[in-house]
């Protein structure tokens, strides 16, 4: 029986949630929580196992892992696609008009509708 061993760094981002910690990696698109961080990091191992184990006997750990962006070669393995993050200041403006106009060639979205017909 052949052994897989994957060494890798994920990139984890934990987001405190009411009375839980959410942490939550988008190199495999997979999220847990737990009641504080500690927690959380060590229910987060565990879904990446799960996550793995599930991937290896379903034989699809190369196909997932490219959908989700990694790439793999003969020296390193399989690599998980740099991920940065930062803060963005942005202005949000609510509106309690009717959304959409139904012109979709100068809407982006149904929520940020440039030309709103009343």
């Amino acid at each position: 029986m052949e052994v897989l061993q994957l060494k890798i760094n994920l990139p984890v981002t934990f987001i405190e949630d009411g009375d839980a910690v959410v942490a939550y990696t988008p190199a495999l698109d997979l999220s847990t929580a737990g009641d504080d961080k500690e927690d959380a990091k060590r229910m987060f191992a565990e879904a990446v196992d799960i996550f793995f184990e599930d991937l290896i006997a379903h034989n699809t750990l190369d196909e997932v892992l490219t959908e989700l962006g990694w790439s793999k070669s003969i020296e390193t393995g399989w690599q998980p696609p740099h991920i940065s993050q930062e803060a963005i200041k942005m202005a949000v403006i609510e509106s309690t008009r009717k959304r959409g106009c139904g012109d979709q060639l100068s809407c982006r979205r149904e929520s940020v509708c440039r030309y709103m017909s009343y």
